[in-house]
């Protein structure tokens, strides 16, 4: 019982904070609603327009007075709205958290949230070729993480889900069961879960990983690893 009096004192105190700004949601999300400890309060504030900055900055500065652990991250309602509707897993996990504020406005896209539409599914696909064709020229560690991030993106709207836990892409992987061999299924996952600081990358991770890619973009979209292309 302490621990819900607690959390609903935090949220009528942030409540208060917010009450008297544009704001159309406010919802806690990630290791504060889903662990019994956490480090940090996530919240994403959802504005009908990006407040005047010494009002963002008022609330920046009275929200660690609440809880020092609170971070928050300010977007307007375009932003937010676009993300969504483009399956970003970010904005979907944060529709799986708790409203503060808005909870009306969240039901608007929740009920379509796990339904990726064709286009979009494509689109994902589009941007791991972009990432993919930028990483062979770069051979950068970053760019070669996007290309595989949207490619797992791409392949679980396939199945008709979106990802909505940027912090399990292995396990993602690894449910797709891709004709793979383990050694590229393993530098796959290191490539994805290093950005997280969860895994340290092997040398040749990169090479191997983007070798592999072309082969697995070619059977998806032919003109992906054309050399005039890249």
């Amino acid at each position: 019982m302490g621990g819900v009096i607690a959390t609903m004192t935090l949220v009528d105190k942030i409540k208060d904070i917010l009450g008297c700004t544009g704001v159309a949601a406010a919802v806690l999300f990630g290791s504060f609603i889903e662990k019994e400890e956490y480090r940090d309060l996530d919240i994403v504030i959802v504005l009908e327009e990006m407040a005047e900055m010494d009002e963002i900055a008022r609330i920046r500065e009275a929200l660690p007075l609440v809880d020092s652990r609170i971070d928050p991250t300010f977007v307007t309602t375009l932003t937010f709205e676009e993300n969504v509707s483009i399956g970003n897993p970010f904005y979907l996990n944060v529709l799986k958290g708790m409203a503060i504020i808005g909870s009306g406005y969240l039901e608007r896209f929740r009920a379509d949230a796990g339904v990726p539409s064709e286009e979009i599914i494509q689109c994902y696909l589009d941007f791991s070729v972009q990432a993919y064709r930028k990483a062979m020229v770069s051979e950068d560690y970053f760019d070669c993480y996007v290309a595989c991030k949207f490619l797992i993106e791409h392949l679980m709207m396939k199945r008709g889900t979106y990802v909505t836990d940027p912090h399990r892409y292995d396990v993602y992987l690894r449910e797709l069961d891709l004709s793979l061999d383990d050694v590229s299924v393993d530098a796959i996952s290191r490539i994805l879960m290093h950005r997280r600081g969860d895994v340290e990358l092997r040398e040749g991770d990169c090479e191997h990983v983007l070798q592999t890619l072309g082969g697995m973009l070619a059977n998806r979209n032919p003109a992906a690893t054309e050399s005039e292309s890249l």
